[in-house]
């Protein structure tokens, strides 16, 4: 199985793929398509004879939970525009002081942690992708926080 970070990219890949074709010329068709399948959309359009996304909403012609993501994912745009203005307060960016190092696996998070001193907690959060806390064999990449400049980066363990 791989990393979930790096495999999420592909599927909206693959999907997009399958929609662009259906050609629907609408974004809210588009990600109705995206949610629900492009066949199940062009199928709604057919037999209820709606042209948007909200006349097959008004006809129930969609799954619930498409009539309900669509407008969140439009709500979520808006408020990441402006997040103060509807009451969000963001934190300060955790990865701001991470740097990717290129690592030769296999390594354990735990060890790099300790080699860093950094909490592995830390590390962990910094790469979800290593689900087994283990860089698997060859060349990875690893982010890691930054240490102060007074001290250096251990050599490559080979």
């Amino acid at each position: 199985m791989s990393a979930p970070i790096r495999s999420s990219p592909r599927a909206p890949r693959r999907n997009t793929s399958r929609i662009s074709t259906a050609r629907f010329n609408d974004w809210s068709l588009t990600l109705a398509a995206y949610n629900c399948g492009p066949g199940r959309i062009r199928r709604a359009l057919a037999d209820t004879g709606a042209k948007s996304f909200w006349e097959l909403v008004d006809q129930a012609a969609v799954p619930k939970e498409t009539r309900g993501y669509v407008p969140t994912f439009f709500a979520t745009l808006i408020i990441a525009g402006d997040p103060s203005s509807y009451g969000f307060t963001l934190g300060p960016d955790e990865t701001n002081d991470a740097k990717t190092v290129e690592l030769e696996g296999p390594l354990s998070l735990r060890y790099l942690a300790g080699v860093a001193r950094i909490d592995e907690s830390v590390l962990r959060n910094l790469n979800p992708e290593y689900r087994h806390g283990v860089l698997p064999p060859g060349a990875r990449s690893c982010a890691c926080r930054r240490r102060p400049r007074t001290t250096s980066w251990p050599a490559r363990r080979r």
